[in-house]
């Protein structure tokens, strides 16, 4: 056992001039000194005798070192070894540390807090913890006067051999009658002294060592790294969370400037480093490794082969083999996994963007997933190899925030997700498990539908908001396996309609739908009921967008079908869908004979739901044709309906009607209190086009009431709404609102290139101007046409027409109200 001085002395309590002065044979110890001098020097049992028989009677002629100390326990009396305070036995890091700042002040202030004794660094494979605890033993080493001292765990798998490698990395040499457990107390306990232990996860089961050495040694703590806690008396844990965007770039940027130093990122290219950094979720080492790709590939090119793990590996030779892939890390932590739980962490892969428990259950705990030999399979229950894989960090588990119910919802970082799907490709049971994981949310997204219309109706669009990536992998999964799987692409793409509806995810919808409607086309076993919510769904979606030509065809197909199959209920939501896309696209000679045949069978069937939505729709046709006082008499039934029934969606878009009637009577402040309502609700149940709507109509009652500046906020609020959910009729309508604007303050020019630029959206979309709009929108025009003249009007006009629809919002955007 190598001591110096110093350390002899603070072991012993005393100073080092009396340690140097026993040494020397001068001064004889007390029989106290001489029992302590025993303990700290590891002086074998039979001797402690002797040594106190010297200490009273003295040995004069023969100094202490020379008399009874075993050679193994020289005292080191080299002057500079003893001059030296605090010995710092840490890795040097080769790279700069990024963003931990703050974790590395927050693990520093536990460390030194006198409650904490041993605390553990938690986080999953490639998170940066053996980095992190280098750096915050750094940075305490003036509070440990013996040091810090790093012990790498790595290579060892065996839990009896943690004492080794702790006494290895102390220099700590037991004598022959000592266990190395005993020696490694011995030698620290006096100390003040930080041991850092990495890697701790394939050694669990030397927790209690661990804990045994810090009861033992009052001055010692212990700071440990590992993939799941100790779970011992005492712990503190401190998760080890991703890099954040920011941060994640500047790691990607510097080690990719380390490979090349000439690299650059150019300004372009910015967003493409931050999606890289987004879908390696932060992790440091995945980072890393694909940063090492610059030499030989595009950022596109990473970006784009991130998915296939193989592509995350590098070069770098100092690391660790099991850590110069990002395979091999998670490999390391799946080979320590239990049977058990090695299917259970596989099969998770097949969820996107997390899942709940109920999910999982259904989902992963078929028959055949081993369980503990002292549970049957049918009382097994999942939850717990859920919290043995978040232990382990392969598994986290978030508060809930979206679930009605407040349900927490279970995570895995995506690299971590296709290394599970890789194995569960590897497992042979991959589409067993996709199918279950499909016929799931099927089950789901069927069984919700109805509350979609009613007092459910928030809850209900936060759950599938919850599991919309769940979804898109179905509907990717089912038709990339059609024609066996086309069924279930259908069910659920023709479920989720009025899903898409609300949201305003209408595009996404009718990119589902259009597939699913292909894939399923020679397939005869699926049912009519089946395919006519999707034929519906695809319609509605299409007129959502303005997409007339697209919408008429699913509609009429649609409705043929329904009347082949006999339910009354479907026909009368076909005649009203068909009617629909005829009111807007301005064939009017059947729209009143449509509705009316839908409205008589919904209150035949008395479906509270059909009658109000009809009414709704038979309202906004009465509106658009100019007879607003029938138009408000069906909107307030129509409203009435809409709350008993507390369908929230409904309820906005009979507000937002009403209020565009009051409009049309010169009626501005109810008009403000109808919209304004309409507007809220919306916004609140994440309806973009409805609050679209209801922007535009409210800027025109700013524009009524002559507060020009408002108004044009108002309408270019609305313009980007209806930009992103891509409906284009409603953009043509902004670009008429800011047209009208600009004409009543003199912008000529401005208006009437918007207005050309609404012209060819509306002709584009085979939606002509309402009838009962129309005398206005010529009115206007007329007047700017003799304001400009004819030459300049046309030029003007041709400017607006000839735009692309981007252009047209860029230069609606820009438009600015003269004062």
């Amino acid at each position: 056992m190598d001591l110096t001085q110093w350390e002899l002395a603070e072991r012993v309590g005393c100073s080092r001039d009396t340690i140097q002065k026993i040494e020397a044979g001068s001064r004889r110890p007390s029989k106290q000194v001489a029992e302590l001098l025993a303990s700290c020097l590891g002086i074998v049992s039979e001797n402690h005798d002797v040594l106190v028989n010297w200490a009273r009677l003295g040995y004069r002629n023969a100094p202490l070192t020379s008399a009874i100390l075993p050679s193994s326990s020289v005292v080191k009396t080299s002057l500079a070894q003893s001059e030296s305070s605090t010995i710092i036995n840490l890795p040097t890091p080769l790279t700069s540390l990024i963003g931990r700042e703050q974790d590395i002040e927050t693990v520093r202030g536990y460390l030194l807090r006198d409650d904490v004794r041993l605390l553990s660094l938690i986080g999953p494979p490639g998170v940066g913890k053996t980095r992190l605890s280098i750096a915050v033993a750094a940075s305490v080493t003036e509070a440990f006067s013996n040091g810090v001292h790093f012990v790498a765990l790595e290579t060892i798998t065996d839990p009896d051999l943690v004492p080794t490698g702790i006494a290895d990395s102390l220099k700590i040499r037991p004598s022959a009658t000592q266990s190395v457990v005993d020696a490694v107390a011995q030698y620290v306990r006096p100390q003040c002294m930080l041991l850092v232990l990495d890697n701790f996860e394939q050694v669990l089961d030397a927790g209690v060592c661990v804990l045994e050495l810090i009861s033992a040694c009052p001055r010692l703590k212990v700071l440990v790294t590992s993939r799941e806690p100790l779970h011992v008396q005492g712990e503190w844990r401190f998760a080890v969370q991703p890099l954040k965007p920011p941060d994640a770039n500047t790691l990607f940027i510097q080690r990719a400037q380390a490979i090349q130093s000439d690299w650059t990122l150019a300004p372009e290219n910015a967003k493409v480093v931050s999606n890289i950094c987004n879908h390696l979720d932060g992790l440091p080492l995945a980072i890393e490794l694909a940063a090492t790709r610059v030499s030989s590939l595009s950022l596109s090119e990473i970006l784009s082969g991130i998915g296939r793990v193989k592509l995350l590996q590098g070069n770098l030779r100092n690391l660790p083999v099991r850590q110069r892939t990002i395979r091999g890390a998670i490999d390391w932590s799946y080979d320590l996994l239990q049977s058990s739980e090695r299917t259970l962490f596989r099969r998770l892969g097949v969820f996107a963007g997390g899942c709940t428990l109920a999910a999982i259950e259904a989902v992963c705990a078929a028959p055949d997933l081993p369980s503990p030999d002292s549970e049957s399979a049918a009382d097994f229950s999942i939850i717990d190899q859920c919290q043995a894989l978040i232990e382990k960090s392969l598994l986290r588990r978030e508060p809930g925030k979206a679930n009605a119910g407040g349900e927490g919802r279970y995570v895995m970082l995506e690299v971590l997700r296709e290394c599970a799907l890789e194995k569960l490709w590897a497992s042979g049971e991959e589409q067993a498990v996709r199918r279950r994981h499909a016929e799931y949310y099927v089950t789901l997204a069927e069984a919700t539908r109805p509350d979609l219309d009613g007092h459910k109706q928030k809850e209900t669009l936060q759950i599938l908001e919850a599991e919309t990536d769940n979804i898109r992998a179905v509907l990717g999964w089912s038709l990339q396996n059609a024609p066996e799987t086309a069924e279930i692409a259908l069910r659920l793409s023709g479920v989720l309609g009025r899903f898409w509806m609300i949201k305003s995810y209408a595009s996404e919808g009718c990119h589902w739908l259009k597939q699913a409607l292909n894939a399923a086309a020679s397939v005869t076993t699926i049912s009519p009921f089946i395919r006519i919510r999707a034929l519906t769904a695809a319609g509605g979606l299409a007129n959502e967008l303005g997409d007339y030509l697209t919408a008429r065809p699913l509609r009429e197909q649609a409705l043929t079908l329904a009347q082949m199959d006999g339910d009354k209920r479907v026909i009368a939501t076909c005649l009203q869908n068909l009617a629909n896309t005829l009111n807007d696209s301005g064939e009017y000679s059947e729209v009143e004979t449509l509705y009316a045949q839908a409205l008589a069978l919904y209150r035949e069937i008395e479906n509270r739901v059909g009658v109000a939505i009809t009414l709704f729709n038979m309202a906004s046709a009465a509106r658009l044709r100019g007879d607003n006082v029938r138009a408000r008499e069906l909107g307030e039934e129509c409203l009435a309906i809409r709350r008993e029934l507390g369908d929230q969606y409904g309820i906005a878009n009979a507000l937002a009607n009403l209020g565009s009637i009051a409009i049309n009577q010169g009626d501005y402040a109810q008009a403000r209190a109808l919209i304004e309502e309409s507007l809220a609700i919306n916004r609140e149940i994440g309806n973009e086009r409805g609050s679209a709507f209801s922007l535009v109509d409210l800027g025109a009652v700013e524009c009524e009431e002559q507060h020009y500046a408002q108004a044009c906020e108002l309408f270019q609020q609305g313009l980007a709404l209806y930009q992103k959910v891509g409906d284009r009729v409603g953009i043509a309508a902004c670009f008429e609102a800011l047209s009208d604007l600009c004409i009543r303050l003199g912008q000529m020019r401005q208006g009437v290139q918007l207005s050309g630029a609404a012209e060819a959206l509306r002709q584009a979309s085979h939606a002509p101007i309402a009838p009962a709009y129309r005398s206005h929108s010529e009115e206007t025009i007329g007047r700017a046409r003799s304001e400009l003249g004819e030459e300049a009007f046309t030029r003007a006009w041709a400017e607006g027409n000839r735009m692309t629809m981007q252009d047209a919002i860029a230069y609606a955007t820009e438009i600015v109200p003269s004062t």
